[in-house]
Formats: C-alpha cells, sequence, structure tokens
C-alpha cells in the first residue's frame, strides 16, 4: 500500500484548534514521526493533536478508534480521553483528533521488566475489530 504524505497543516488551522483548548500556537510543537498512520502535534503540556494520513484505509482508522477510545474508557481500560473528534473536513482536509496528555513511556522502554500481556493484545484487537464487546473484567490494566 502505498501512504501519501501527511497533510500540510498550515499554522492558521494549528490555531483555530487551539484556541478553544486555550493553548497558544507557541505552545504547538510537532513530535517525531515514529508511526505511519498519524501525525502528532503536542499542544502545551496537557493536550496532543492526530492528525492521519489522507488514505481512505487510515481515515477508516481514525473513525474506528473515534468509537473504539470511548468504549474502552467507558470499560476501564485506562487510555487518554478523545477531547475532539471533528470530522467536518472544514478545517483540515482529513478527520482529525484532539485526545488528553498523559504522562508516559512507550512499550518497549527499559521500564518495563516484562512482556506486556498477550490477553491484552487479544482483547484490544476484539474491541478494534468489534466482536469483543469492552468489559472490565476482560481488560488488561497496567499498574506501577
Amino acid at each position: 500500500m502505498h501512504l501519501p504524505d501527511f497533510p500540510p497543516i498550515p499554522p492558521e488551522a494549528l490555531a483555530v484548534i487551539a484556541r478553544p483548548q486555550h493553548v497558544s500556537v507557541s505552545q504547538i510543537t510537532p513530535l517525531p514521526d515514529i508511526g505511519i498512520t498519524n501525525k502528532i502535534y503536542r499542544f502545551g503540556d496537557s493536550l496532543i493533536l492526530r492528525v492521519p494520513r489522507n488514505h481512505p484505509h487510515i481515515i477508516n482508522l481514525a473513525y474506528k478508534e473515534a468509537k473504539v477510545v470511548p468504549a474502552a474508557r467507558a470499560a476501564g481500560v485506562h487510555t487518554p480521553a478523545i477531547l475532539l473528534f471533528d470530522d467536518s473536513c472544514t478545517l483540515l482536509p482529513v478527520p482529525y483528533t484532539l485526545y488528553e496528555r498523559v504522562p508516559g513511556k512507550r512499550w518497549g522502554c527499559s521500564i518495563w521488566n516484562r512482556k506486556p500481556p498477550q490477553t491484552s493484545g487479544r482483547h484490544w484487537a476484539g474491541i478494534w475489530r468489534g466482536s469483543i464487546p469492552p468489559s472490565p473484567q476482560r481488560c488488561c490494566r497496567l499498574r506501577k
């Protein structure tokens, strides 16, 4: 699958997204590209903007994520909240999602002394496919 570049995002569009959140343009930082799906921007200390590539499959993933994240949170899974999902495409050529930012580490960092439980991955995959309804009894929660 050939993936298009991330859509260009003019500073004016970032300002429009940031203004209602009381974030100034000087507090917006593009984060390093570590994935292939979304361009990520840090909005101050408490928000993350995710902007997907303009590709039908990837945009479909953004729609799924907008449904799965609230369902997972309702089931008790500890994951950042979606504060805004805008699929109007009036400001950007793709839907975008604004999340709360929570501090943490990526999987595989040295803080993990064991592999993540496989049951957690299977459960997330089932929720993602829509074949498993979210259930707190089947969710694996990370502990400090």
